[in-house]
């Protein structure tokens, strides 16, 4: 009992929270939420809405709205701001019918409205909203329809608009379509829904009353009656209707008669450009007869004249259908242009003929179209449409111009001349269909012969084709291709499809000179069917060969090239079989490739060998946009296989000019990015000129013969030099350590030593002397960090000579500013600079120097730098401003020297020797 009563505590509360929430809601004006009703609206439909009048809004038994000054934008790239604005919106809409639908709206009363409706010429329409575009099933599943289409959705018991206007923008039409609909008003009256509309169409009055019913059957879309009667200005329009579906009519009934004084009015009226004067009188009929519906369309829009006759049984399917259509008229033109489409010709036109469909049988008798000076010609039957099995039908066209007979179905009818075109499909005796195409025109001839086989995927059809024409320079410009030669050209061959795929037998291409020939299988899918395909292409000029199939030209080499070889699937792979190529008159570039692409993703598991040389390499730089590459001939070869994401090069050769590399490894599918390991083997013989060639300045390079081997790798995203060794003139060099970042090489840290017998056999020629002849070894760790390479741990000697400390200078520019500590100790600086022994009291100078300090561009700062040298010493710290200014220049100078005449000598002077302090 107790949980009973708490139950019924619950159940009380439930209820009197919702009748007070009800009894606020009636009582409670929700225009004060004005502002939050504009932010959500914005946010569901994509675009502003404003309300700056008064906003009311009740709810009861009705729901009551009622807005002043409504504010609706257009897109941001319409050119009116507003899509709809409404001086005033007054509705009243039941409220239960909202819950049971239909939503039977009671009342709509619209003042002020202006619709502002626009496209562009992207194709834009001002009235798509994007936040509210959902996916809606446009028919209904079978069997499903009812479920599917519902009810009417909205149903109106009287709505009254006045002053209203619509403006309709488009790029074809001179001037907008503006609307003015001075009253509207719709109720229901016996059942019926009747409407009256009465306003102008620029400039035109119109008047247009309708009544459809029954409402019920409206409210289902079934068995509507529909009677129209009205004006447009001079315009008269009188139509009765009644449609079993109006989602899906099938067997609709109508009768339409529109009358007026002239084509041109009506033109004029939806502001058009002038297409033809004269009579306007249009009638549309379907009548029931039977099981079919009668349908007729007569019609004068000027000089233009049409007729349809004919009958159908379901105009949703038209699976049985029988149509006579005639029409004419002085310019066709002119029809294509209302069209949308681009036709600046005048030319006449008539066209008549018969079209029928029962079932799968499509008969098309009798049709003759006349434009101009062209004819065509069609006859057809269809057994099986819309397949081309056991099809008989017939074209024949003929004209002048046969780029004015293409450009008017939309073609680009850049060839002209005078033309004849046949067509013809024909069953044969063994089920196949043949196809024959004969184009003979001015500029190309073409024959198409083919047996089409009924057979899935066309197995046992055939095709044989030719093309030829005096100049393919005109027909590939005619086809948007420019750039080819101006010369004679023939394409024929034959193609017959197999269960497997199809059999190429001798297609070939003669353009000029150039030979293109292709024989032998190809599978349905090239990677995964039985392929044997021989090939073999050769001109006289590969240039324009390349242009021919769409490449570029410009900085490839010229001369006679061929290309030739076999492509087999074989054992899951597509094995290449002894392809090379070669360009040149004398073979100047050769290129060479054997073994076998797999079939699987990406082609991991590929192997093949590659072989290319020629006489520049710079020819293909320039191809690849490339600069600097010196004009050095080429050779380079290599075992080739594909990994899951990298690609393995083995007995890797490339020479180019006098310089050699061997290189083995693997390289990631992104080079920079990947993990990689390579390993290289390379000798540059006479470095100096082979710098030379790249456009490098060689006065601070050595001369000689350069030896070096090493490993690049790149792992966990960090690239390295492992033991990069190098030899020059008896000096070796050994790298270790990492890379930073290319291009910039941010991060690097990489350790080095260099070590030889002679020291100035590594120098250039202008810097080398016999002084230098000593042994020399040097040694330290090089780091790029934020833009400056810093150069610590460095120790060096030259003979007895030795050096040490740490080096920081900008990169960029380079050496604009920087610090350094240095220390060097010498037993006998004369044995550096022997000149000065002979000008120098002492017969041993013992040098030793400690110092630090920094500089930014031309200004220099010491801190207690000390050099001794021989029997005395000089102390400096302070600051030095480079020459020529000395301005900001501070420096402390102590020094002592034994002899004045040796410090004389060192500073370039001789003055007579003695002892200072």
């Amino acid at each position: 009992m107790r949980w009973k009563r708490i139950g019924l505590y619950i159940l009380a509360g439930v209820v009197t929270i919702l009748i007070t929430v009800v009894a606020l809601l009636i009582s409670v004006d929700l225009g004060i939420f004005k502002d939050r009703i504009e932010v959500l609206a914005t946010d569901a439909l994509g675009r502003e809405l404003r309300i700056d009048g008064e906003l009311h809004a009740n709810l009861g038994m009705n729901f009551d709205l009622y807005a002043e000054d409504v504010f609706l934008a257009n897109p941001d790239w319409a050119k009116e701001a507003a899509f709809v604005t409404a001086r005033k919106i007054d509705f009243s809409v039941d409220v239960w019918s909202l819950l049971k639908g239909p939503i039977e709206i009671d009342r709509l009363e619209l003042e002020g409205v202006r619709v502002n409706i626009e496209t562009n010429s992207e194709g834009d329409a001002s009235w798509n909203f994007e936040a509210l575009a959902i996916g809606v099933d446009d028919e209904p599943e079978e069997g499903d329809e009812e479920t599917a289409i519902g009810r009417l959705p909205v149903v109106f018991s009287y709505a009254a608009i006045t002053d209203t206007q619509i403006s309709y923008k488009t790029p074809a039409m001179a001037k907008p379509l503006l609307f003015i609909a001075e009253s509207f008003i719709a109720s229901i009256a016996d059942g019926d829904l009747e409407a009256e509309l009465t306003g102008f169409l620029n400039e035109a009055p119109v008047h247009l009353q309708k009544k459809t019913g029954p409402v019920e059957n409206l409210l289902n879309y079934r068995n509507v009656s529909i009677d129209v009667d009205g004006n447009i200005g001079e315009i008269t329009i009188a139509g009765s209707a009644w449609v079993d579906n109006l989602l899906r009519p099938r067997r609709p009934r109508l009768q339409i008669d529109i009358e007026g004084p002239s084509a041109s009015y009506l033109t004029d009226i939806f502001s058009m450009k002038p297409v033809t004067t004269g009579a306007l009188d249009f009638s549309i009929s379907i009548e029931e007869s039977g099981e079919s519906m009668v349908a007729s369309i007569t019609g004068v829009f000027g000089e233009f004249n049409i007729g349809v006759n004919g009958h159908f049984k379901d105009i949703q399917e038209l699976h049985d259908i029988d149509l006579d259509f005639a029409a004419d008229g002085p310019d066709i033109g002119a029809i294509i242009r209302m069209a949308g489409g681009e036709y600046a010709e005048v030319d006449p036109f008539d066209l008549h003929g018969r079209i029928g469909r029962s079932g799968s049988e499509v008969t098309i008798e009798d049709v003759l179209i006349s434009i101009g000076e062209s004819q065509m010609e069609i006859d057809g039957f269809f057994g099986e449409f819309p397949t081309a099995n056991g099809a008989r039908f017939s074209l024949l066209a003929s004209g002048p111009d046969y780029g004015r007979f293409n450009r008017m179905f939309g073609l680009p009818g850049r060839l002209g001349g005078a033309f004849e075109t046949s067509l013809t499909l024909e069953p044969q005796d063994d089920g196949r269909t043949l196809i024959e195409l004969d184009v003979d025109s001015e500029h190309a001839k073409i024959n198409l012969y083919s047996l089409l086989s009924r057979n899935e995927k066309f197995v046992d059809s055939t095709v044989r084709f030719s093309l030829a024409g005096p100049d393919i320079e005109i027909v590939a410009t005619a086809a948007g291709l420019a750039g080819l030669p101006a010369e004679a050209f023939e394409i024929t061959g034959a193609i017959d499809k197999d269960s497997a795929g199809y059999l190429v037998k001798e297609v070939r291409a003669l353009v000029g000179d150039d030979v293109f020939r292709i024989d032998g299988h190809v599978g349905d899918n090239p990677l995964l069917g039985e392929t044997d395909l021989a090939i073999d292409f050769s001109g006289s000029d590969f240039g324009a060969s390349v242009a021919a199939m769409g490449g570029s030209s410009e900085n490839l080499p010229k001369g006679e090239y061929y290309l030739r070889g076999r492509v087999e699937k074989q054992d899951d792979r597509l094995w290449l079989r002894e392809i090379e190529a070669a360009i040149g008159d004398e073979e100047e570039y050769k290129f060479q490739i054997s073994g076998f692409l797999t079939t699987g993703q990406e082609l991991v598991g590929s192997q093949v060998t590659v072989h290319a040389k020629g006489a520049s390499v710079a020819a293909w730089g320039e191809l690849l946009e490339l600069q600097g590459i010196p004009d050095f001939p080429f050779d380079v070869s290599a075992d080739i296989r594909r990994g899951a994401s990298n690609t393995h090069f083995e007995k890797g050769v490339f020479k180019s000019g006098i310089v050699v590399v061997d290189f083995d490894g693997h390289v990631g599918d992104s080079p920079l990015e990947d993990d990689m390991a390579l390993t290289f083997d390379a000798f540059v013989p006479r470095m100096r000129e082979v710098i030379g060639e790249f456009g490098i300045a060689i006065d601070n390079i050595p001369v000689g013969d350069l030896q070096a081997s090493g490993s690049l790798q790149k792992k966990g995203g960090k690239l390295s030099v492992e033991r990069f060794d190098a030899s020059l003139n008896g000096a070796n060099l050994l790298i270790n350590g990492d890379i930073g970042e290319p291009l910039a090489f941010e991060g690097t840290r990489i350790r080095f030593e260099v070590s030889g017998d002679d020291l100035s056999r590594l120098l250039p020629p202008q810097y080398s002397r016999e002084s230098l002849m000593h042994e020399f070894a040097a040694s330290g760790r090089i780091s790029l960090h934020d833009g400056d390479i810093e150069v610590d741990r460095l120790s060096a000697n030259i003979g007895h000579t030795s050096f040490g400390g740490e080096l920081t200078f900008d990169l960029d520019p380079l050496f604009d500013k920087g610090t350094f500590r240095i220390k060097a100790d010498s037993p006998d600086l004369y044995q550096l600079l022997p000149a000065l022994h002979e000008v120098a009291v002492p017969k041993v100078a013992k040098m030793k120097y400690r110092g630090s300090g920094h500089w930014e561009e031309n200004f220099w700062s010491f801190e207690n730098s000390r050099l001794e040298l021989g029997g005395g010493f000089i102390s400096i710290s302070g600051s030095l401003d480079g020459p020529p200014d000395f301005d900001r220049t501070d420096l402390d100078v102590e020094w002592m020297a034994s002899s004045v005449r040796n410090f004389s000598v060192l500073a370039g002077r001789e003055l007579p020797d003695q002892q200072i302090h």
